[in-house]
């Protein structure tokens, strides 16, 4: 063997040592929960915790409660939903008035943030900055790297889920234990409300089509299955950024059912929601069609979409009171994936 092949084998030998050693460092580094979806389970509402599960796309197991896994302690009642920010995870907890921060890779905790009344959404704005929309009327501007809570904006009654499209957010007023029916625009690069934008009775999803137009879902005002008198219809509303004006709406059918939450597909072409016991779409490029049905599920709640595999995904919480599904559907044809068991009232879905 001459020089030349013995040099070959070690360079050979000592790139398969470096490259074992990184993948093992980066696999380390990534974490447990690395890649999969993170499902806010409300919990009891009465009493007990909520708690978060974790599904692991890589080695399709579901992870329980993993915040009282790996903390040792419960979350609190109710876990209402979750954001990221950077290496961290804020898991906003309800009727516990408070913000859990939570290490992204392992779930560890390292500040809980406080200063709210009834918060129910984070939005990040810069790396240092995140809006908090509380039921009590504002939406809280927190400070990150302090882990605090800096001043308030003005909302509506009930503000919930916020969109950050362009120079503004848009914070939905859903009304919390009444009823709203407008929209708070906030530019966020000098922290005013703007605008007060009037739709329809309970905005509850909006989200940005291809062209930077701004839709919102308005429910209309009662609850699917317990028709009262005075209920509305629901609305779809399409809004124009440049004069904060809106310039379609589509106006359901029926005054019995509520259309609810709204996200859109990786192309911002086409819309999904959940109406009349399935869910629905309809294409943004509006021609005067009707919303189509996707699928055909009773009793749905929560609603995401994963842009990597082309999936709706919403879930089931059964009876409210014993652990739900995660449900994934293949965006195209409505067709099911499958099932995954999720905790107390799955109202939630994050994609990592």
């Amino acid at each position: 063997m001459n020089h030349f092949s013995k040099l070959t084998i070690v360079l050979i030998a000592f790139l398969a040592i470096f490259t074992s050693c990184t993948k093992n460092e980066d696999t380390k580094n990534e974490g447990l929960y690395s890649n999969g979806y993170f499902i806010t389970n409300e919990g009891p509402f009465t009493s007990g915790t909520g708690t978060v599960t974790f599904f692991d796309e890589d080695s399709n197991k579901v992870h329980q409660d993993i915040f009282e896994t790996v903390n040792g302690r419960p979350l609190g009642n109710i876990v209402q939903s979750m954001a990221v920010s950077g290496e961290n995870a804020y898991v906003i907890v309800n009727n516990a008035a408070k913000i859990e921060v939570v290490e992204m890779s392992t779930f560890k905790s390292v500040a809980t943030i406080t200063g709210f009344e009834l918060p129910r959404y984070l939005l990040p704005i810069t790396p240092s900055k995140a809006y908090v929309s509380d039921w009590k009327g504002v939406v809280s501007i927190v400070d990150l790297s302090a882990n605090s809570v800096k001043s308030e904006l003005p909302a509506g009654t009930g503000p919930e889920t916020m969109l950050k499209s362009g120079k503004y957010v848009y914070v939905l007023n859903v009304g919390g234990m009444t009823l709203d029916s407008t929209v708070t625009v906030i530019d966020f690069s000098t922290d005013k409300v703007v605008k007060t934008i009037k739709v329809f009775d309970r905005p509850t999803g909006a989200v940005a089509d291809a062209s930077g137009k701004i839709w919102v879902m308005c429910s209309g005002k009662g609850f699917n299955g317990w028709p009262m008198p005075g209920d509305t219809k629901g609305h779809l509303v399409r809004i124009d950024p440049s004069s904060l004006e809106i310039d379609l709406d589509f106006e359901f059918p029926e005054v019995a059912m509520h259309p609810e939450k709204l996200v859109t597909n990786q192309s911002a072409s086409k819309l999904f929601f959940l109406y009349n016991n399935g869910i629905y779409t309809y294409g943004t490029s509006f021609a005067g069609q009707s919303p189509q049905r996707l699928v055909e599920h009773y009793n749905l709640y929560a609603l995401a979409f994963d842009p990597a595999k082309n999936l709706v995904i919403t879930s089931d919480p059964v009876d409210f009171q014993q652990n739900g599904w995660i449900l994934r559907y293949n965006a195209d044809n409505g067709q099911k994936l499958d099932s995954i068991p999720a905790g107390i009232i799955p109202g939630n879905i994050l994609i990592k």
